[in-house]
């Protein structure tokens, strides 16, 4: 129950307030149509009970002979009257039941699809706000497995949580309704499916959980090979190297594809195990009403409506194993998410105003990726207008990182940062001054050569 509430509190952090109000909508939907699901099944019963034994059968009920209303019609009408008129009464309920549940799954869609698109929109756009540390703490391959795959495994839980919850609440009413029409044929078939249910679920329940585990690993190596080997083509092709980053996606792939296969073939056990259990059952209940000399016409209401409440049960706790199964595997994807979403939000830039470039200076500038690794040591450097400045030196000197700090990329460890002979502090230096930046690793976007010089951007005039 604590893992419960724990994972019920990590999805809430994952919904807006919009999406938490549509999850309570759906929970009012969710109680509506499983009373209506019960219902439906319920009036078998004695729409049966006429067929077999007229109008008797509900003049003998004690809510027919202790109300008036409907003592008085049942006697002033005729049996064939009765069944004409449950007939078109059930009709009529069937007709609203379904019209009821095609708007709930209408709406239970739409909730489930706007909210992958809205969290994969949230995800990248916290990705692109972030500053360059932060961002640079994880590779390429986890912010797209993040955006991608870890938003659509969690919104798979949290709509499997939804079916759980629907499905839970029609097995417990169902189930209310056959234990009152017969307590002990009722224990005896839930006692039986418990016998193997509950059992696979726990077990269950440990394993998919490890393999999403793994699968999300492996998901990040084989987006992360992916991204390799496609962007060092010609390099790859130079060397000749490409099996080995061949070999490293197909086993990462090949792990991913086998861990989903294991994840969805235990989602089948239960559909093919209950229908075995169900097919014992019904034809043990059969030799319990011959065993206790039950009269067909009195057996066979009873038995009718237990086949309706199996037909609509055993789908029922197909999905409720298929959903616990779903939400264990989302789970290591929704504590991911959960936690990148709790991190503090910040904007993207607005307009900005460009100030004009005087000069700017570092002094005693120090600057390191780890205490044992310093790149600049009490570094002073100033640039003034209209200077051209080369910073030559061996790979790994620090060349990049200084172009850095002075776009204002990177945080100094010590020292001042002066722009137009003012100390700053944010030192972002890309958001004062127009820069013009060419970084090592380049990359093409995949649209026309003006959109590559123009980043995309619209409100920079083409001319």
């Amino acid at each position: 129950m604590k893992n419960f509430n724990i994972l019920l509190s990590k999805i809430f952090d994952i919904l807006n307030l919009k999406k938490k109000s549509s999850y309570a909508i759906l929970l009012v939907f969710i109680l509506i149509t499983s009373i209506l699901e019960t219902f439906s099944v319920g009036v078998f019963f004695p729409l049966i009970s006429l067929l077999t034994k007229g109008k008797e059968a509900f003049l003998n009920f004690s809510l027919v002979k202790n109300n008036s209303i409907l003592n008085e019609f049942f006697v002033n009408q005729s049996t064939n009257e009765i069944i004409l008129f449950s007939i078109i009464f059930l009709i009529s309920l069937f007709i609203i039941k379904n019209f009821l549940i095609l708007f709930f799954h209408w709406y239970r869609e739409d909730f489930n699809f706007s909210l992958r698109s809205k969290l994969s929109s949230t995800i990248f756009y916290n990705n692109l706000v972030k500053n360059h540390s932060s961002f640079y703490k994880k590779n390429s391959s986890e912010y797209m497995s993040m955006t991608l795959n870890q938003t659509s495994e969690s919104v798979d839980a949290i709509t499997g949580m939804i079916y759980l919850i629907n499905e839970l609440l029609v097995f417990i009413l169902i189930f209310s309704l056959i234990l009152f029409i017969d307590y002990q044929v009722s224990l005896f078939a839930v006692f039986s499916f418990m016998i193997f249910f509950i059992p696979f679920i726990f077990k269950a329940k440990q394993k998919v959980r490890e393999w999403a585990s793994i699968k999300i690993v492996k998901d990040h190596n084989q987006i992360k090979n992916l991204n390799e080997g496609l962007s060092m083509f010609k390099i790859l092709k130079v060397h000749n190297v490409e099996k080995i980053f061949y070999d490293k996606f197909r086993t990462n792939n090949s792990i991913v594809n086998n861990v989903s296969k294991l994840i969805s073939f235990f989602s089948f056990i239960p559909r093919y195990s209950l229908e075995t259990i169900a097919i014992l059952v019904i034809f043990s209940i059969l030799s319990y009403f011959i065993i206790n000399g039950y009269k067909p016409v009195d057996a066979f209401p009873i038995l009718a409506v237990f086949l309706m409440a199996a037909a609509r049960l055993l789908p029922s706790i197909n999905k409720i194993a298929n959903s616990i199964q779903v939400i264990n595997a989302g789970t290591p994807a929704i504590n991911s998410l959960s936690k990148e979403l709790r991190k503090k939000k910040t904007k993207f830039s607005v307009q900005l105003k460009y100030s004009k470039f005087n000069n700017m200076e570092l002094k005693n500038v120090s600057f390191w990726y780890d205490d044992k690794n310093k790149l600049f040591s009490k570094l002073n450097l100033t640039i003034n207008k209209g200077d051209r400045v080369i910073i030559r030196g061996q790979s790994g000197i620090g060349k990049s990182s200084l172009i850095e700090i002075i776009l204002g990329l990177r945080k100094v460890n010590s020292g001042k940062v002066i722009f137009n002979n003012q100390d700053i502090k944010t030192n972002e230096f890309y958001k004062k001054i127009k820069f013009s930046y060419l970084p090592q690793q380049n990359f093409v976007i995949d649209d026309t050569i003006v959109n590559n010089i123009l980043l995309n951007n619209s409100k920079i005039s083409q001319n």
